[in-house]
């Protein structure tokens, strides 16, 4: 196998922990409800408060990995995710588990560019959406690990058992990125530093691209999040609407991939974006209104599959390889500042109407919400490169 596929399994394994971690709240949220009180605009809040340091994070940790070593960097970031998921496991308060998931969420926040920085430093060309699809896989099928997984063990043992799972985890992936070697132009380019070469244009097309990014995951983040709940409020157990709601994720997992290969065959990257984007949204406006959910969320997990690797490719389309750190870190804070405050808006809605459902309806906006974005993102790029032709001219 040649080297950079290796490189795509080390990194897959290491953003799947990532997914596993950002579960363990929604997993265990039953329990915390219980033990500590807290109410759905909290638990929105500590769901999206993981991605809140990101926002400052996300562009330094691209030039700190750039500057400094991507190896090093994510090292870090999964150093501060195993101390923190133990200090949430021994903490007994709502306090507690609040540092704990903002430290997560730094450590997330670091390994966030960096990680895709890593994929896209070894992918080129045409292979840039197949790997990007399957990178991004890695995230869903952290979620459908965390979603089953750890609510057995926080019903079987204790809430507390599902984080000290999770902080080892975190270990195993630090010991195995330890494995990773940076290609040959990037270990040189990280000794020159960076470049920050992208005008006023780019870093409108990555604002764009990075809005599209938060608004595809906070619609999918909402069903694992936030399905749970609403199932059971129908009269499903525990366990039951868990797996119930971990359709979408372990469905989407082979449908990114297999997406992202037929993605990259079609040529079509606006249509299937739009028509999936569409299709998400109209299945989750009415999903509360229907009365069987396994078919739904079969076909949730297939739409959401078509588009990621066209999206995680976009920033590509503008990035030079020297400034690729520094620009995936502006890509990266616009999608994690989405992430963490458009989820605090699912629970707001839920506690303001009473109502379970309104939160998938919400997360069904946010698709159609990122068909504008995309529209804008490719608009401009358009003019600009009708611009660049006249003045060459």
């Amino acid at each position: 196998m040649e080297r950079r596929w290796l490189v795509l399994i080390l990194l897959f394994i290491v953003r799947t922990t990532i997914g596993i971690q950002y579960q363990s709240i929604a997993s265990t949220s039953a329990f915390l409800v219980k033990d500590l009180g807290i109410n759905n605009t909290q638990l929105g809040t500590l769901i999206g408060l993981y991605q809140a340091a990101g926002i400052l994070l996300a562009f330094p940790g691209g030039v700190l990995g750039r500057r400094y070593g991507e190896k090093k960097i994510a090292s870090l970031g999964l150093l501060l995710m195993t101390l923190s998921g133990a200090l949430m496991a021994i903490s007994g308060s709502i306090l507690g588990i609040t540092i704990g998931r903002f430290l997560c969420g730094i450590g997330a926040g670091l390994l966030g560019t960096v990680l895709t920085t890593m994929c896209m430093d070894w992918f080129t060309g045409k292979e840039i959406v197949a790997s990007m699809a399957i990178f991004v896989s890695s995230w869903p099928f952290g979620l459908s690990i965390g979603l089953v997984l750890l609510s057995i063990v926080a019903q079987s043992t204790s809430w507390q058992m599902s984080f000290y799972l999770v902080s080892a985890l975190s270990i195993a992936s630090l010991l195995l990125v330890q494995l990773y070697k940076p290609a040959g132009p990037e270990a040189k380019l990280q000794s020159e530093g960076f470049k920050l070469s992208f005008n006023k244009i780019d870093f409108s097309l990555l604002f764009l691209a990075g809005g599209v990014w938060a608004l595809f995951n906070v619609g999918f983040v909402i069903v694992p999040s936030f399905g749970p709940g609403y199932l059971r409020s129908l009269g499903f157990s525990l366990v039951d609407a868990s797996y119930l709601a971990s359709v979408v994720t372990w469905v989407v997992t082979p449908a990114l991939m297999i997406g992202g290969y037929f993605s990259g065959k079609i040529g079509r990257p606006n249509l299937i974006m739009i028509s999936s984007f569409l299709g998400i949204a109209i299945v989750m406006v009415l999903l509360p209104y229907m009365s069987s959910f396994l078919l739904p969320f079969l076909v949730l997990g297939l739409l959401f599959g078509a588009p990621a690797g066209l999206i995680m490719a976009l920033p590509s389309e503008v990035l030079k390889r020297e400034n690729r750190g520094p620009g995936m870190g502006v890509f990266q804070t616009v999608a994690t500042a989405g992430q963490t405050f458009l989820p605090v808006v699912a629970g707001y809605l839920q506690d303001a109407t009473g109502n379970n459902g309104v939160s998938l309806t919400y997360g069904g906006a946010c698709l159609a919400l990122a068909v504008v974005f995309l529209l804008a993102f490719r608009v401009i790029q358009s003019r600009a490169k009708e611009v660049a032709l006249s003045n060459f001219a």
